[in-house]
């Protein structure tokens, strides 16, 4: 059986280790909340360049029919 010193250094690294997991959940959801800002400007551009892609071929079409 273990003492009672042994029992509270295993107490105290166990508190340590879950702080340590703790600050980096909290690291890692930062990380992945950066991410997903990330994403979402990235969506949001993509679909103004589309908007602005068909818009293009739209004016193209229209001039060929003008020329052709």
């Amino acid at each position: 059986m273990l003492d009672q010193d042994t029992l509270s250094k295993k107490l105290i690294e166990s508190v340590e280790m879950i702080k340590e997991l703790h600050q980096s959940n909290k690291t890692m959801r930062e990380q992945v909340a950066g991410l997903l800002k990330e994403r979402d400007v990235g969506a949001n551009e993509n679909f103004k360049l589309e908007v602005e892609n068909r818009d293009l071929r739209d004016r193209i079409e229209m001039l060929e029919n003008v020329i052709g």
